[in-house]
C-alpha cells in the first residue's frame, strides 16, 4: 500500500502532466488527465483528506481546470455538474467565482433571462466583487440593455481598482463603448479622461478614434497638439484628412509616418503599419515590424487585422484567414462585433487596402459590409 508521501507524489506527478499537456496545447490529453484526477481524488476518504489536505486542494484546481476547458468548448452539460460538484463539496469561500461560471452557461445556452437573473442574485449576495458586477454590465450590453449595464459597470468603477491594470482598463473601455453606443461623446470622453487619472497612463487613442468616427476634427486636432509620438501624431492627421477626401494630404502623412523610425517610438507599430500599407511600403517590411510587435506585445487587437491584410499581399491565405477569424472573435468577446462580425469601420480599412476583387470576395463573410442604421451619420 503506497504511503501518503507517495500517493501525493503520484497525484502531483499527474497533475504536472496535464499542466504541461495544457501549456502545449494538447487539451484532449490535459482533459483526460484531469479527469482521472477529480475522479480519483473524489473517491478518498474523508480521513485521507484531512491528513492530506495538499490532495483536497489538488482535487478543487484539477476539477477547475477541467470544468473551465469543457465550458470553453462548450459541453455544457459535464461543465455544469463539475462546478456544482466544486460548490456542493467545498466551503462557500470561493461559491461565487463557480455560481458566477454557472450563470455564463446559462447564458451560453441561449436562456439569456435567467443567467441574467443569477448574474443579479449574485451581485446582490457580493456586493464587492467587481469581477461580477463588471460580468453583469457586459452581459447586458450585449443585450442592448445599456441603461442597466451603464448601472452596474458605474456599481463596479465605485470599487476599489483592481490589481491588474488591463482589467481596470477594461471596466473602463465598457463603459466608454457603451457611451460610443448611445452617442454620449462627451460621457465617454470624461469617462477615458477618468481612466488616465486611475491609471496614470496618457493614452489617448480611444479618443482619437472616436473622433474620427463622429468626424469632429477640432477635437482631434486639440489632443494630437498635446501628442508627443510623431507616429500617432501623424497617423491620425492622416486618418483625419481621408476622411474628408483630402487624399493628397493624407498619402503626405502616410509616407511621412511611413519614413519614421518605429522602433523608436512606443505603441505604434500598428499605425506604422497601416501608413506603410496604405503607402504601398515594402509588405515583408510591414510584416517584420508586426510580428515584432506581437511578440513583444505592442500591437492593439487592430494589429490582426492589418496582419491578415499583409499575408494577402504575401499570397498567405490561409494564415491570412486564421487572423481574420482571431479578430473577428476578439470583437466578439470585447463587445465591438456587430452582427458578430469585424465591425464595418474594419470592412472600409480591409477594402481601401484589398483591391483584389477575388480576395474581397473570399474574405468579405468576416465581416458586417454595411453601416449599422446608427451609423448612418457617423
Amino acid at each position: 500500500m503506497l504511503d501518503g508521501t507517495q500517493l501525493s507524489g503520484s497525484y502531483e506527478a499527474l497533475f504536472q502532466q496535464a499542466d504541461e499537456h495544457l501549456q502545449n496545447g494538447e487539451l484532449e490529453e490535459a482533459k483526460q488527465i484531469f479527469r482521472r484526477l477529480h475522479h480519483r481524488l473524489g473517491r478518498l476518504s474523508q480521513k485521507v483528506r484531512d491528513l492530506r489536505p495538499e490532495l483536497e486542494d489538488l482535487r478543487i484546481i484539477s476539477t477547475e481546470i477541467l470544468a473551465t476547458l469543457l465550458r470553453d468548448e462548450k459541453t455544457f452539460d459535464e461543465a455544469e455538474k463539475l462546478y456544482q460538484n466544486l460548490i456542493d463539496t467545498t466551503p462557500n469561500d470561493f461559491h461565487n467565482k463557480w455560481e458566477h461560471a454557472l450563470a455564463w452557461i446559462t447564458i451560453n445556452r441561449g436562456d439569456i433571462d435567467a443567467g441574467l437573473e443569477k448574474l443579479r442574485a449574485l451581485t446582490v449576495a457580493y456586493p464587492d466583487d467587481q469581477s461580477l458586477w463588471v460580468s453583469l454590465g457586459g452581459a447586458l450590453v450585449k443585450e442592448e440593455r445599456l441603461d442597466e449595464a451603464e448601472e452596474a459597470l458605474k456599481r463596479a468603477i465605485a470599487l476599489p481598482p483592481l490589481e491588474d491594470e488591463d482589467d481596470n482598463r477594461m471596466i473602463y473601455g465598457m463603459l466608454f463603448v457603451l457611451y460610443k453606443r448611445q452617442n454620449r461623446i462627451d460621457d465617454a470622453e470624461q469617462v477615458w479622461l477618468d481612466w488616465r487619472e486611475v491609471s496614470g497612463i496618457a493614452d489617448a487613442i480611444p479618443l482619437y478614434e472616436m473622433y474620427l468616427e463622429y468626424d469632429e476634427p477640432e477635437r482631434l486636432a486639440h489632443w494630437l497638439e498635446k501628442e508627443k509620438n510623431p507616429v500617432i501624431r501623424g497617423f491620425y492627421k492622416a486618418k483625419m484628412a481621408h476622411r474628408h477626401g483630402e487624399m493628397e494630404v493624407a498619402q503626405k502623412w502616410w509616407r511621412k509616418v511611413a519614413k519614421l523610425p518605429v522602433d523608436e517610438y512606443d505603441y505604434a507599430a500598428d499605425m506604422w503599419a497601416e501608413a506603410s500599407l496604405r503607402s504601398h511600403s515594402d509588405s515583408q517590411a510591414v510584416l517584420d515590424v508586426l510580428e515584432d510587435g506581437l511578440e513583444n506585445n505592442v500591437i492593439s487587437i487592430r494589429g490582426m487585422l492589418l496582419f491578415a491584410v499583409v499575408k494577402i499581399r504575401l499570397d498567405n491565405l490561409d494564415s491570412a484567414e486564421q487572423l481574420l477569424e482571431l479578430y473577428r472573435q476578439r470583437m466578439v468577446d470585447d463587445l465591438l462585433a456587430e452582427n458578430d462580425k469585424i465591425p464595418y469601420s474594419g470592412w472600409q480599412l480591409f477594402s481601401d487596402l484589398v483591391t483584389d476583387e477575388s480576395l474581397i470576395e473570399r474574405f468579405k463573410g468576416y465581416f458586417n459590409t454595411e453601416p449599422l442604421p446608427e451609423d448612418d451619420e457617423a
